[in-house]
C-alpha cells in the first residue's frame, strides 16, 4: 500500500518538475533554467567542436561536456516515458507512454537522444526529420501525432550529399 502510495507521490511530483509549465515553485523553475542551459550548452560545444583549432586544444573538455549534456537528455527522455500516465491521464498507462512516444515531443527526444549516444561528435551528425504521409512530406512541428502509415524520415549530412543544399 505504502509503495504505491509513495509511487505515486514520486511519478506526480516528477512530472511536475520535468513538465514544463506545470508548476512554477522554485524547483521547476530550476529544473527549467537547468535544461535550458543544458541544451546551450550542448549547442555551444557541437558548434565549438566544428572549429578544428577548438577541437585541438579543448577536445576531450567538449567531448566530456557533449557526453553529460547527453546523458542528461537521455535520463530526462526516460522521465518523460515513465510520467507519461501524468500527460495523458484519461488513458491506460501503455496507451500513455504510446501516446508520448508518438507524439512530435517523443519523437524529437527520443531521436536527438538515442541517435546521438556514442557518436561524440553531434555537430556532423546533425538530423533532419521529416514525416511522409499520403505521399506528402511534412515537417513536424507542434504536436504532430503519427498516423497509421506514416512514414519518419531521418537525414543526416553522414549519409546525404550536398545536405547544406537541401530545398524542401
Amino acid at each position: 500500500m505504502y509503495a504505491v502510495v509513495y509511487k505515486v507521490i514520486l511519478r506526480t511530483g516528477l512530472f511536475e518538475l520535468i513538465e514544463i509549465g506545470s508548476n512554477y515553485d522554485a524547483w521547476c523553475w530550476g529544473y527549467d533554467f537547468f535544461n535550458t542551459f543544458t541544451i546551450l550548452l550542448n549547442l555551444a560545444v557541437s558548434i565549438m567542436y566544428t572549429f578544428d583549432n577548438m577541437e585541438m586544444k579543448y577536445g576531450p573538455l567538449l567531448l566530456t561536456l557533449e557526453r553529460l549534456t547527453v546523458a542528461f537528455f537521455a535520463i530526462d527522455f526516460l522521465l518523460r516515458v515513465f510520467t507519461a500516465k501524468y500527460l495523458y491521464p484519461d488513458v491506460s498507462e501503455p496507451r500513455a507512454i504510446w501516446k508520448y512516444l508518438i507524439s512530435f515531443s517523443g519523437i524529437w527526444w527520443a531521436a536527438s537522444t538515442l541517435l546521438t549516444v556514442g557518436y561524440g561528435d553531434i555537430s556532423r551528425h546533425s538530423i533532419i526529420v521529416l514525416v511522409r504521409r499520403h505521399q506528402k512530406l511534412i515537417i513536424p512541428g507542434g504536436n504532430l501525432t503519427l498516423l497509421e502509415g506514416d512514414t519518419v524520415i531521418l537525414y543526416t549530412q553522414t549519409h546525404m550529399a550536398n545536405a547544406d543544399d537541401l530545398e524542401i
